[in-house]
């Protein structure tokens, strides 16, 4: 139902309604009926423009509420100017829209979400051309719609009983006036150049940070810091135009928050307290270094990881975008802090402990990937079969407890819903998704643990046979030559690739380095691999993971079928057990390193 405007203007200028918060707050409390049991209800409050005293309001109950029982599904309270942005439902810089997170992420993070999603490749200058559009629809509303009129709407929306109710009591009233117009004081009143202009004054300002933020490095190249202030001026731009939800927003609306995790508390803008205080959302002075144009020292740290923002875009394949996410951020912010170092004997120090580090975390990575990879391959070997009859009798346990807990609260309204079990496929089928905490090293006993049976040597290799080749293949093959089945989604790949964007020459060629030396010296029992595929199959059926020995010499092994047992005579690599695990790096988590080197 569309609020009538209380008086048509006279002057040739259109006037907009908004409604006034308090008045909402009154509307609020009367749903909520809080003495009444089962009367819960969610209110949903947004802002407008920043402000305190003007904005909507939803109001909705949850299935078993008062409200809800007695047949109000939904009521709105909003002001309709919204219509003058609006484009085939679309209004400029959407909630929904990554546009501006894109244009501030490093490509490195953009093609190692899309290689773990399977997705399309993101167009840049599309997200530029679409960010412009937005900034020109906005412009030309605000500007040309001077003269039109935006009354205020309220809405319920209910079940065909209760509007009948509804009705035969309004009959039996007499069919009194739905607002009389002494009545009509949960308004503001201003005219709609007013309310533009105002909204302009709000709005541009941030548009105009974000695009000096963006203008600060070349197109894919500002810093972690720089990318966080953008990100953060993405969201409020978002919500500082027209109506917003603020307090769905803990970036904007707390000072501090929970992070990724649940449990880290992060530093927000705290517009809330702003807000509630002085009537309007200014920011924050003592976040920010103005006159770098980036965070306060110590600030930039408390706020997410740009790369956490298109996590909404890329929603299957959770598992492999968190493993993805979370190693591009760890070296992410290594690189940040090698790059502040100066060239004094501390910082000497402190930049040879970080680069030792890195290395030692793409190689942990690289056995992640390896490990993960194998389990979820078409590769046969009992340890998999052994992880998939564990997986198995978990589900099957947890659907025995379930069961008996329905048995037993069949009178009770809340039922614990069974695990929905993935459909198996034929692509699905061989699939075991097991977590490595810690990943086994590459040596012979590690890995005859974990698969649980004799490996199988391969022969020897045509194309690369010695460690030197396979080094060159798995950790300095372009990544743009690679195309490989299997190869592209894997994170130790896409995190040096963007040590190479980070780091000085010098430095990644330092990481390189002791990568080499680990690679020689702790992995000794490598997996069959080509540049056609990641993990080649070996085996009279070709579902057996093959395994290089190398020599003394470093050269592969010929360990055909005839001659597999020189894979387990001396000098060969097999009998080593040095592994990576025992490499003084391996268990030391990101931030214990930065606290050393604090």
């Amino acid at each position: 139902m569309i609020v009538p405007d209380p008086e048509l203007p006279s002057r040739g200028e259109g006037l907009t309604w908004m409604w006034r918060h308090c008045c909402l707050q009154k509307v609020a409390d009367a749903f909520s009926m809080k003495e009444e049991k089962g009367s819960k209800i969610v209110i949903d409050k947004y802002h407008w423009c920043l402000t305190r005293d003007a904005g909507n309001m939803t109001i909705a109950g949850p299935k078993e509420s008062m409200i809800r029982r007695g047949g109000l599904m939904y009521s709105q309270f909003y002001m309709n100017n919204k219509r003058l942005y609006e484009a085939a439902k679309n209004f400029p810089w959407n909630d929904g829209d990554d546009t501006m997170a894109v244009m501030v992420l490093d490509p490195t993070y953009r093609e190692a979400l899309r290689a773990t999603m399977g997705s399309k490749a993101v167009d840049d200058e599309m997200c530029r051309r679409s960010y412009n559009h937005s900034g020109r629809r906005y412009i030309m509303a605000s500007r040309l719609t001077h003269n039109q009129s935006c009354s205020a709407r309220e809405e319920h929306r209910m079940s065909l009983t209760l509007f009948e109710a509804v009705v035969a009591e309004w009959h039996g009233r007499g069919k009194p006036e739905l607002r009389r117009s002494e009545d009509r004081i949960q308004y503001f009143v201003h005219s709609t150049a007013t309310t533009n202009t105002f909204s302009e004054m709000v709005a541009l300002p941030i548009a105009s940070w974000y695009q000096a933020t963006l203008g600060m490095a070349e197109r894919g190249m500002l810093g972690i810091d720089r990318q966080k202030l953008a990100v953060m001026q993405c969201f409020l731009l978002k919500a500082a135009w027209g109506n917003a939800p603020l307090s769905r927003s803990p970036l904007l609306w707390a000072k501090k928050h929970r992070g990724e995790d649940g449990k880290e508390m992060r530093v927000g803008l705290g517009l809330k307290e702003c807000i509630e205080k002085y009537g309007f959302g200014w920011l924050p002075t003592g976040l920010f270094d103005w006159k770098e144009n980036t965070f306060a020292a110590g600030m930039a740290d408390q706020f997410p990881f740009p790369i956490r923002q298109l996590e909404n875009h890329y929603q299957k394949r959770k598992g492999e975008r968190t493993m993805m996410t979370n190693a591009l951020q760890e070296i992410d912010q290594i690189a940040g802090r090698i790059n502040v170092l100066d060239f004094n004997d501390r910082d000497e120090w402190k930049r040879t402990e970080l680069l030792n580090w890195t290395s030692t975390r793409i190689m942990w990575q690289y056995h992640q990937d390896f490990w993960t990879a194998l389990y979820e391959s078409p590769h046969e070997f009992q340890g998999k079969e052994c992880e998939r009859k564990r997986q198995q009798e978990l589900e099957d346990d947890c659907d025995d407890d379930t069961e008996s807990d329905s048995e037993s609260n069949r009178s009770q309204l809340h039922v614990r819903r069974t695990k929905k079990r993935k459909r198996t496929t034929m692509k699905t089928a061989k699939v075991v998704k097991k977590k490595f905490p810690n990943p086994p090293g590459l040596i012979y006993s590690s890995v005859k643990a974990e698969i649980q049976e004799d490996l199988m040597p391969a022969g020897m290799g045509k194309a690369y046979s010695n460690r030197r080749d396979l080094f060159k293949l798995i950790f300095e093959t372009p990544y743009e030559d690679i195309t490989g089945q299997g190869w592209r989604h894997k994170p130790y790949l896409h995190c040096l690739r963007l040590l190479q964007r980070r780091l000085e020459s010098d430095e990644y060629d330092s990481v390189i380095h002791r990568l080499r030396h680990l690679f020689s010296t702790r992995c000794h029992c490598i997996h069959v691999i080509s540049r056609d595929r990641w993990l080649e199959r070996v085996g009279r059926d070709k579902n057996k993971p093959g395994w290089i020995a190398f020599g003394r010499n470093g050269k592969r092994l010929d360990c055909s079928s005839h001659r597999s047992s020189l894979a387990l005579k001396n000098g060969s690599s097999w009998l080593e057990t040095r592994s990576m695990e025992q490499d003084r790096y391996w268990n030391v988590k990101i931030e214990d390193i930065l606290e050393l080197v604090k």
